[in-house]
């Protein structure tokens, strides 16, 4: 049999409870101030027995427009005066390492700092600024990769990574 405080209160859930909270903390912000409770959340599966490091999948569509079109287009002539978001440090000159052996093997490698994004080149040895080659040479694909991953990587190993 029920006690007289149970007949006349009938049972009330937990969310009922915590919304009764919210809306008393509400009422009462003006003078003062409401203290929630943390919640915890999970960081790993919370019913398994294997422990699984986080992931994130990025479902991005890119599709003909983008897959194609440069990230500077044509219509904007390039300038020292801005700098070019890409793959190579505007701020040094790069120059290009040709592999006769294997032309698909050659890549640019800084080798001094720019002056104002430009770099003074002689026939010799020339020189790229990094802030002309994003410009000239970056699609707008590549943009996406750069921002999301660090970029394309050629080759990644722990002495060397070449985009």
């Amino acid at each position: 049999m029920k006690n007289a405080l149970e007949q006349q209160t009938p049972a009330r859930p937990i969310g009922y409870l915590r919304g009764l909270r919210n809306v008393l903390c509400a009422g009462i912000l003006a003078g003062t101030s409401c203290i929630a409770g943390a919640v915890g959340l999970a960081d790993a599966p919370l019913f398994s027995t294997v422990v699984v490091p986080g992931n994130l999948t990025l479902a991005v569509s890119a599709e003909f427009p983008t897959a194609l079109s440069p990230a500077y287009p044509s219509t904007s002539a390039y300038t020292t005066a801005t700098s070019y978001i890409g793959y190579f440090d505007p701020e040094k000159c790069y120059r290009y390492i040709y592999n006769s052996a294997t032309p698909a093997d050659s890549y640019f490698t800084p080798v001094a700092a720019a002056s104002s994004r430009a770099c003074s080149s002689t026939v010799t040895v020339p020189l790229w600024s990094g802030n002309y080659l994003n410009w000239a040479s970056m699609g707008a694909l590549d943009t996406f990769r750069s921002v999301l991953t660090g970029g394309y990587r050629a080759s990644d190993t722990t002495t060397s990574t070449i985009l």
